[in-house]
């Protein structure tokens, strides 16, 4: 009993450690995105769904002998395939992720990963055969235990201390001390029979109802959806790191801890009266957005998914079969699980332009709990009495909430004037036109407008102005081009990482060029249909669509871009691309700037503070940082925070640099590497609501 123990709690704690590791191996490939992680758990659920499977297949037609000997044989050859890690670049990310990231796991993790999915299933199997008097499904709950310690120690203990690379090495030896314990536990049901005694006492001939069946799968399809719709709204407008992929699933594997060890832990009416309260909540969240703090985002969504898998997996473990179908019963939830994230992956992305899915799975997730809390108060006093009604009220009251959210957020498009709204595995994208000026919004971040007519039109403004910190090198090397002053005839060379509606094309002169690198390839659409920055430049414009990192390793290998001037300005929303920060990044940026050049970086957020991670200037030597924080003194004057970092010594002693220059906090430098990026010490831990922009938008929304 002990090895089963062992077996399983290993076996779940490596499932779900080499999740992150896998993800973060991945993310400076494929742009940093959100996308990465959900089309990550998409690919692990459907390997998990395969697990079951053949763990179904191995009890049908094997036995306990040949289940332990095939067993064995898989976790062997998953030994061959260590240690994880990035084995080819040949499938790059265009303008879909998803495809591309699941053959890249297949190939890093695929087969261990799969072997190591067979384990929950196949030990309460082991177990059920040789101690037939004891429930499997307390195994059920070690297994959920065991994930939920390989999820919290990865961003509290793991990811903080070690790198990647010492992660990836560490896992391949847990591997195979998984893969002794798997052959020792075996060698226990080596000689058993197939089906116990115990088992013809109690066990059903028939296998489940398809109607019971249909009711596992839409539980654990409900649960999986809110899970990767909750991950979603959390990733897309702060960052996607270990923390916050964490946090959600981490709730959700809780509740089938709790709701396995002891049936009794579920207690239905304090379950769904905690769900709506929660989804009330979260609802509020979601229209907040960007004014409330990153704790508030974290508590609401992460409660939500609690309380949602709570009451999905609650009437999951009600409703589960004796343990001769047991085998059969996972392999049902896997499915669900696997459809609820496909759903969200996959089709969502293509269906909504919004990230409506979040409501619906709310929905869902209320119309299960109140009826079976309706069913039960009916069942037990025999009618339908003022309880029952207290409950069908409470969860028509949250329905119609769901249904207003999304009508409020359709209405609030029209008062804003969204002419186009678009979206993708990358995020949401909208441009609004309010008659005076058309902007576009990234998530819930303006990034860049244009005045439909007047002097302002061609002039660059907000963030991108003569006083930003951007605007200022403009200034500088137009005025000072290879470091000679008034060489203003010699064209200037600038590539910026990021394109938004083009505005810093304005700044280029006749013969000038700009080469902008933009991972999205929606964002060029709608800039090259809504914006007259790029065709109405003075200079040269070329739009090169893919990953910047991958685009300019790639051009490394022809030559040198030798740029004047290269602008980092990609963060989509405040979600932050950690990649496009890292030394061995930045070294990069370098490897394609004049010995002159000039390195900018927008560094703007509500909810991180990034200025640490650029004061060592990541390393590089003669380079020194500037740093220009501006604060909004009016509705042309945006916030903003650039740091320019250079080795001309013109730039550092310049008057007019001088006047709008920061002096930098005081504080260590974070180093951030491919190897170890956390934005665990970044992060605003306070509760806050920003009430004077809410208050401000909501008065621009009534002109």
């Amino acid at each position: 009993m002990l090895r089963y123990c062992l077996t399983i709690f290993l076996g779940a704690f490596l499932l779900f450690q080499v999740q992150p590791i896998a993800a973060k191996l991945l993310l400076p490939k494929y742009g940093g995105v959100a996308a990465v992680w959900l089309t990550s758990m998409l690919f692990f659920q459907l390997v998990l769904l395969l697990g079951y499977l053949y763990v179904h297949g191995l009890r049908r037609w094997l036995g306990p002998r040949g289940s332990w000997q095939v067993q064995s044989l898989v976790c062997g050859l998953g030994c061959a395939t260590l240690p994880i890690g990035l084995r080819t670049t040949a499938w790059e990310a265009g303008s879909e992720i998803a495809w591309p990231v699941i053959a890249q796991l297949a190939v890093m993790v695929g087969v261990a990963f799969f072997a190591v999915s067979a384990t929950g299933p196949l030990i309460q199997y082991w177990q059920a055969l040789s101690h037939p008097q004891r429930s499997p499904f307390r195994l059920y709950a070690l297994s959920n235990f065991g994930s939920l310690a390989g999820l919290l120690t990865y961003p509290l203990l793991i990811e903080p201390n070690w790198g990647v690379d010492r992660q990836r090495w560490v896992w391949s030896a847990g591997y195979l001390l998984y893969f002794i314990l798997v052959a020792s536990s075996g060698w226990q049901v080596r000689g058993l029979r197939t089906q116990p005694e115990a088992w013809k006492i109690v066990a059903s001939p028939e296998r489940p109802r398809w109607t019971i069946v249909c009711w596992w799968v839409l539980l654990t399809s409900i649960a999986s959806a809110m899970l990767m719709a909750a991950t979603n709204l959390l990733c897309q407008e702060v960052a996607s790191f270990p923390f916050l992929w964490v946090l959600p699933l981490t709730a959700y594997l809780l509740t089938f801890m709790i709701c396995f060890e002891r049936s009794v832990w579920y207690r239905r009416r304090l379950a769904v009266g905690l769900l709506l309260a929660s989804g009330l909540f979260s609802l509020v969240l979601f229209h907040l957005g960007t004014v409330a703090s990153l704790v508030w985002h974290m508590l609401g969504f992460t409660l939500v998914t609690f309380t949602t898998a709570f009451v999905c997996h609650g009437e999951l473990e009600r409703s589960k079969p004796v343990a001769e179908h047991l085998t059969y019963y996972f392999l049902m939830v896997s499915v669900g699980g696997l459809l609820g994230s496909a759903v969200i992956v996959l089709l969502m992305p293509h269906w909504l332009v919004r990230f409506f899915e979040f409501q619906g799975a709310l929905l869902l997730a209320t119309g299960v709990g109140v009826m079976a809390v309706v069913g039960g108060l009916c069942r037990q006093q025999g009618r339908f009495g003022w309880q029952a009604g207290g409950w069908l009220f409470a969860g028509l009251f949250l329905a119609l909430m769901c249904v207003s959210s999304v009508l409020i957020a359709r209405a609030a498009d029209q008062t804003e004037g969204i002419v186009d709204r678009r979206r993708n595995e990358y995020g949401l994208v909208a441009v609004s036109d309010n008659g005076s000026y058309r902007e576009m919004i990234n998530g819930q971040t303006r990034h860049g407008r244009q005045f439909l007519s007047g002097q302002n039109r061609t002039q660059p403004i907000d963030y991108y102005d003569p006083t930003s910190g951007v605007g200022l090198a403009m200034q500088y090397l137009q005025a000072n081009a290879g470091g000679v002053a008034d060489s203003s005839t010699r064209p200037l060379k600038i590539g910026v990482i990021g394109l938004g509606g083009g505005v810093l094309a304005t700044w280029l002169r006749p013969g000038d060029s700009m080469r902008f690198y933009e991972v999205n390839p929606q964002v060029v659409a709608l800039a090259e249909r809504w914006f007259s920055y790029l065709s109405e430049a003075r200079g040269e414009t070329s739009v090169v669509v893919g990953d910047a990192r991958v685009e300019l390793e790639r051009e490394l290998k022809s030559q040198s871009q030798q740029f004047d001037l290269l602008i980092v300005d990609a963060f989509s929303s405040d979600s932050i691309p950690a990649h496009l920060l890292t030394r061995e990044c930045q070294r990069l940026y370098w490897e394609h700037l004049r010995a002159d050049g000039v390195l900018a970086i927008h560094i703007s957020n509500r909810y991180l503070d990034l200025r640490s991670v650029l004061i060592d200037c990541g390393g590089v030597e003669g380079v020194a940082p500037l740093l220009f924080e501006r604060r909004r003194t009016g509705p042309d004057v945006q916030e903003c925070t650039w740091v320019l970092l250079s080795r001309a010594e013109g730039l550092l002693k310049d008057p007019l640099v001088l006047q709008f220059q920061t002096p930098w906090p005081p504080g260590e430098a974070l180093v951030w590497t491919d190897d170890y990026h956390s934005v665990w010490p970044l992060i605003d831990w306070n509760f806050w609501v920003d009430w004077a922009s809410l208050r401000g938008a909501q008065r621009g929304r009534g002109k």
